[in-house]
């Protein structure tokens, strides 16, 4: 259930060993994965460390973009240093990686990329990764043996999987063996009891046809993917909100980050604003994958937050492992039994 990132992630390893139905009430990646111009990045956060497993992490993407085939994406990550400090982390973090990262004096990002701000030197993550997140859902689930019911044919309503509380749980096809929940923010009855945090993302797109060719995707308070003659430009991060649209604050900031590190981009006109709302397990930062009932034939796969591209290939790979030998599944992203 459920038809982004995860999803049909899911539905792919799966479709391999068993046959596999996916589901969704809209279209392939209508929620949070069809928003943001997705980055996989090997090396996250402000002082550019190594994410858990990332060598594993990037090589589940690159299996599940050649199973995709013909997926567009862009390689390699820039990332100004914002200041002082941050250049010196840089500089030792390229220094422990040189493998995977290269350190850019200032005078070499300005050689490289005129248009981008990078006074005090940038970081280039020659490993990370940048796409179009909703066609390469689109196109995974086009590549991979399974049945799809979307719209009208992917909200069914007869089943009670479990006794009694399942009942609420209305998206679920009868007769499955087992059902996997990819639904995101979308938490139906009784999955709102996970330790689930819903956070609100805006992008805006940018019209620079004279400028986008000339970039490379950039990442710092903000991040830049270049598209075509466009720019996307995200993310806001919204613990707190009232609606699920964009608003005029949200793209003003957005537009503020945009300048920041590409300063050209101060009068590039708006093309588009989109929102999405995405998933976090607060305290872990760590998705959820496991049974949430105690016969094992419900599983939740949800709470992969802002790197959803750098784990939802790795854990979904892993899913038949874990359905075969559920103690294999890591204490910190196994969710509670919720019956």
């Amino acid at each position: 259930m459920g038809a982004g990132l995860a999803g049909a992630c899911a539905a792919h390893y799966l479709s391999r060993y068993t046959r596999v139905t996916l589901l969704d009430t809209a279209r392939p990646a209508a929620g949070a994965s069809g928003v943001a111009a997705g980055i996989a990045t090997p090396f996250a956060g402000q002082r550019a460390r190594p994410a858990c497993q990332h060598a594993q992490a990037m090589e589940a993407l690159r299996a599940v973009l050649e199973a995709a085939r013909q997926v567009p994406d862009t390689q390699g990550l820039l990332r100004p240093a914002a200041d002082a400090q941050q250049a010196r982390v840089f500089q030792e973090r390229a220094s422990e990686h040189a493998e995977a990262l290269t350190w850019l004096t200032a005078e070499a990002a300005q050689s490289h990329w005129p248009d981008v701000q990078a006074d005090l030197g940038a970081l280039w993550v020659r490993e990370a990764r940048a796409l179009d997140v909703a066609a390469f859902v689109e196109k995974l689930i086009a590549a991979s043996s399974i049945e799809t019911r979307f719209g009208a044919n992917g909200h069914l309503t007869s089943l009670e999987m479990e006794q009694g509380w399942m009942g609420g749980l209305s998206d679920v096809v009868a007769g499955a063996d087992l059902a996997v929940l990819c639904t995101g923010a979308s938490l139906p009855g009784v999955l709102q009891r996970l330790p689930l945090h819903r956070v609100k993302g805006q992008i805006i797109t940018l019209y620079a046809p004279n400028l986008a060719h000339r970039l490379p995707p950039i990442a710092g308070a903000g991040y830049l993917v270049p598209d075509g003659d466009t720019v996307v430009v995200g993310s806001t991060f919204e613990h707190v909100f009232t609606d699920t649209a964009p608003t005029e604050a949200g793209m003003a900031l957005l537009r503020e980050k945009a300048m920041a590190l590409v300063p050209a981009l101060h009068d590039a006109p708006l093309q588009a604003a989109r929102a999405g709302v995405r998933t976090t397990v607060p305290g872990v930062r760590r998705p959820l994958l496991g049974p949430i009932t105690r016969s094992g034939r419900v599983w939740v796969f949800n709470g992969l937050g802002a790197r959803g591209l750098l784990t939802a290939p790795l854990l979904a790979s892993r899913l038949p492992l874990y359905l075969s030998n559920t103690d294999a599944i890591p204490s910190e992203i196994r969710p509670p039994l919720l019956d």
